[in-house]
């Protein structure tokens, strides 16, 4: 699937761990199921992503951002001025899609946030105006929630101001808490470099996995692993439809999959628990209690929970220890493929 690469990191960051909703828990005893081919010296090439200068700009950029200065602006709104808005946006069928109507937030007008048409008739207006206007949104259009319904806006404007964003300078630096421009540039490099190395190793990790699936042979994958695996395939949907604000079915649309997408992915991902107990099987991997004590306390840093009490609300510690020994195997796959 050309997709699965992308569907594997969404599924990794935001199905944290392996319950994935289910009521049953993972299925045991899965090594049973596969004759596993070789797991060692695969010939799978770690690909380093290499940051560019369109990137560092990118970054700078946002940084700069952070510390600019808003002028407030008097006279009409012009295209490219920053505006305070309340809006409410409610489909034809009178479901509210968006309610800012409480609390003001800022958008840029020219970047087509509530499409091009709506800029538009905002620009000549001022402060304090306020209306309604009725848009039909296509069903291409970038935001998932709007897009495909006649939506009804009622708008109020709050505030009309530039955005005056400083030069990187030795001011610049100093407000943003950096002695010096090459600081500055080393701290963006490694943020840049740890975002890169996370997703670098998540496709190696996905490429080692696949090419272990490739080289083995499944007696079977049973209902019971297949029905699991789709649970995951379908939390990992839901997360990132809860994470985008919008339905499942608008992010099928966005990542153009469909139903033998996903009965696909999850058939992949069934043979892949099945290969990762097979390898742990294999190379005798335990997670013993200092190892699981260990694990918890970086996963605890990680998620930034405060006590195990915290953790313990959210998950079982079967899910904890499921996912930890998949960590260790997938660990254990990189070493003896490094």
């Amino acid at each position: 699937m050309k997709k699965s690469k992308f569907l594997y990191i969404i599924l990794a960051a935001l199905t944290i761990l392996t319950g994935c909703g289910s009521s049953e828990g993972k299925p045991d005893n899965l090594a049973q199921y596969v004759k596993l081919g070789n797991i060692e010296n695969l010939g799978v090439k770690y690909v380093r992503t290499e940051i560019t200068e369109e990137e560092m700009q990118e970054a700078i950029d946002s940084e700069l951002e952070a510390v600019a200065d808003y002028v407030d602006k008097d006279g009409p709104i012009e295209m490219g001025d920053m505006i305070d808005i309340r809006v409410k946006a409610t489909a034809d069928d009178g479901e509210v899609l968006y309610d800012f109507s409480d609390d003001a937030y800022d958008m840029t007008l020219g970047e087509g946030e509530w499409g091009e048409a709506f800029d538009e008739y905002i620009v000549g207006k001022n402060v304090g105006d306020s209306g309604q206007v009725t848009y039909d949104y296509d069903a291409d259009f970038e935001d998932m929630v709007l897009c495909g319904h006649k939506v009804v806006l009622d708008y109020s404007i709050e505030r009309v101001y530039n955005v005056v964003i400083p030069e990187l300078n030795e001011e610049s630096l100093s407000e943003m808490g950096f002695d010096s421009e090459d600081e500055f540039r080393e701290y963006i490099k490694e943020n840049l470099t740890a975002e890169h190395e996370y997703d670098d190793h998540e496709t190696f990790v996905h490429d080692l996995l696949n090419a272990v699936i490739e080289g083995s042979e499944f007696s079977k994958i049973p209902s019971d692993v297949k029905k699991y695996a789709r649970e995951c395939v379908d939390a990992g949907y839901e997360d990132y439809a809860d994470f985008m604000s919008c339905d499942t079915e608008d992010v099928y649309e966005l990542l153009e999959v469909d139903e033998d997408d996903i009965e696909a992915e999850a058939l992949e991902y069934a043979k892949e628990l099945i290969v990762i107990d097979a390898i742990r099987e294999k190379a005798g991997i335990v997670l013993d209690s200092s190892t699981y004590d260990k694990m918890l306390k970086d996963f605890m840093d990680e998620e930034e929970y405060g006590s195990m009490t915290e953790v313990y609300e959210d998950y079982e510690k079967s899910e904890l220890e499921d996912y930890f020994m998949d960590e260790l195997v997938k660990d254990y796959l990189v070493s003896v493929n490094s």
